[in-house]
């Protein structure tokens, strides 16, 4: 798929044209008030929220590292923190062949299919950390991005951003950028790693 992109400029265009259709089409189906089955914790106690909900146990991150030689060859990160101690508890990781280029904007398309493969497993092989609210913070050098997610408010994404950062960057995603980055390094000389170039 990927050489298609770049030999035919209007395949590039139609699949643009289908995914700001899609785009939009999720744009209007987003909630952007809480509506999950936990409290959104304090840094001081980690208590908050009301009611009968559940203090929040875990917190996750996503990331993806790729090979230096070969761009398009990618390890995916889903990694789970406890969120009282931020210890890692939990980390899913998939090596693949990106298949679609990166471009401005569609970043989600080049790198969901990828994210949504690794929750699947993590449902499967650990559901006790299969997460109830995902949200989306786009990485960038210098600021942090705190963006609102399907069902939790920007409030609520601040809140839970700052109670687990330990440094610039989240610690959930934060170590799936370090955890990945290892994983990768380690397989690049494997079977398994030699047959996904194959």
């Amino acid at each position: 798929m990927e050489d298609s992109f770049q030999e035919d400029g209007d395949a590039s265009i139609s699949y643009q044209q289908e995914w700001i259709k899609t785009q939009d089409l999720l744009k209007r189906k987003l909630v952007l008030e809480d509506d999950f089955g936990w409290k959104v914790p304090s840094k001081e106690s980690n208590l908050g929220g009301s009611g009968n909900k559940e203090k929040l146990k875990y917190i996750g991150g996503v990331d993806i590292s790729f090979l230096k030689e070969d761009p398009s060859l990618a390890c995916g990160a889903v990694v789970v923190l406890d969120a009282d101690t931020l210890k890692v508890v939990h980390e899913e990781f998939d090596i693949v062949r990106l298949q679609v280029p990166y471009i401005p904007g569609f970043l989600a398309f080049r790198e969901a299919p990828i994210l949504l493969g690794l929750l699947e497993k993590m449902k499967t092989n650990a559901h006790p950390f299969y997460p109830q609210a995902m949200r989306s913070t786009p990485g960038s050098s210098k600021p942090i991005y705190i963006s609102v997610g399907h069902r939790i408010s920007l409030d609520s994404a601040v809140k839970v951003t700052k109670l687990c950062s330990k440094f610039r960057v989240p610690e959930p995603t934060r170590q799936a950028d370090m955890r990945s980055k290892v994983f990768l390094r380690q397989q690049k000389g494997s079977i398994h790693m030699v047959e996904i170039l194959s």
